[in-house]
């Protein structure tokens, strides 16, 4: 389990990437501008060093004491740079002190470039911080707050949660009950299953085309609880590598022939004709017409490409629509007079992938074919349609809960 834990990946400083992360992320979208303020960083620091060295040598002592602690803790893993930054801002800050002193104490134009300074940083700092905040996860969201209120009032007292071991101390801390795997580590004789068992087994749960297998997996945990509920929830589509890896031993980081699925946001919508909507999502679009399914393609060279299938969602539910050959053929022709509009050509190629297009359709998911019939993509993306086992009795746009059917 420990090669899946983000704090345990190696993470070095002999490079630019790794200063960046180590210093407070402090990234723009212009690359020349984020190393000229990497360069600042790295002169100030200097700067704190060197006058604290001639002004206090106790006060230089203990930034000396921060400096070692900061790059020692980033040896022990990448997740650490989000504590380590914490060292290193401090280091900044006391070299912009300085800095801000003499500017001060010389003409106005001087102490404007100070000010500006710290207004830029200041900026930049929130730029990146702010979207940061709101992505932190389960522990600060209001779908996996409503989850939880959910599974603590409408479940009995001593129900087992399963799912990915992310939650699982909040499912025992928040929502107050037992959970399948929470990533803590105990030995042999206090747990029946250690945390590469629980790991292992999640992940076939989810993985697995075998609702069966799934089912007897869970059964295994079940113990005396009364009932059993199953988590699937958004964020395990970005973490599917190792839910995959685990349960199937297919590795996506080394083999071609295991395919993730692949989450893309909207970037741009267009009206393309008066009754027609481009939904961009990078080079995939979805167009959209009240009253027809969607129609996905992937762009590649300005040539057009259809996919196999569209799962997207309609004021009557989830509805699914296969593209056939004759179907492609069709689409093709009527799409034509947008080729000069969109600066595209469509052809009639099908792409083997599904494209999930969720409620809010600010996000789209595609699916490789290994994985359209797992249970993640039946439970998340299909509402367990085709699963006999699992009832759902709550869903939002993030989490779906299951009772498993024993």
């Amino acid at each position: 389990m420990n090669i899946s834990i983000a704090e345990l990946q190696p993470f070095s400083v002999f490079n630019a990437n790794g200063w960046f992360l180590t210093m407070g992320r402090f990234l723009t979208e212009n690359v020349i501008l984020n190393h000229l303020i990497l360069i600042l960083f790295f002169g100030l620091i200097f700067t704190g060093f060197y006058l604290t060295y001639k002004k206090n040598i106790r006060v230089f002592s203990f930034l000396l004491t921060l400096l070692v602690v900061a790059l020692y803790t980033t040896t022990r893993g990448i997740r650490f740079t989000e504590f380590t930054s914490a060292l290193f801002i401090i280091l900044i800050s006391v070299g912009f002190g300085y800095l801000f002193e003499y500017l001060s104490k010389r003409e106005a134009f001087l102490k404007s470039v100070g000010i500006g300074m710290f207004v830029m940083l200041f900026i930049i700092a929130f730029a990146v911080s702010q979207p940061l905040a709101q992505n932190l996860g389960p522990d600060n969201s209001p779908n996996w707050n409503a989850a939880w209120s959910f599974i603590k009032e409408n479940t009995p007292e001593l129900s087992l949660i399963g799912t990915w071991w992310d939650p699982g101390h909040m499912i025992a801390g928040t929502a107050e009950r037992r959970n399948m795997a929470d990533g803590a580590h105990c030995s042999p004789s206090s747990c029946m299953y250690s945390i590469n068992d629980r790991i292992t087994d999640a992940g076939k749960i989810m993985a697995t085309t075998d609702e069966a297998e799934s089912v007897k997996l869970i059964n295994k945990y079940k113990g005396n609880s009364p009932k059993v509920y199953w988590i699937a929830s958004s964020d395990l589509i970005g973490k599917f590598q190792w839910i995959q890896y685990f349960g199937t031993g297919c590795d996506a980081r080394v083999s071609p022939q295991c395919p993730l699925y692949y989450q893309i946001g909207l970037t741009d919508i267009a009206q393309v004709t008066g009754d027609v909507t481009s939904m961009q999502y990078n080079n995939v679009f979805v167009l959209v017409k009240e009253g027809s399914p969607p129609i996905p393609f992937i762009v590649q060279n300005r040539n057009a490409m259809f996919f196999k299938e569209v799962i997207y969602y309609t004021k009557g539910g989830l509805m699914l629509h296969s593209f056939t050959q004759e179907t492609v053929n069709n689409i093709s022709d009527s799409l034509k007079p947008l080729e000069d509009q969109m600066g595209i050509v469509f052809n009639t190629q099908i792409n083997d992938l599904t494209v999930w297009l969720p409620p809010t359709q600010s996000y789209v998911v595609l699916i490789p074919p290994h994985l359209r019939e797992s249970v993640f993509t039946k439970m998340f993306m299909l509402e367990g349609s085709g699963l006999e086992n699992f009832r759902q009795v709550f869903r939002n746009e993030d989490v779906k809960i299951y009772e498993v059917i024993f």
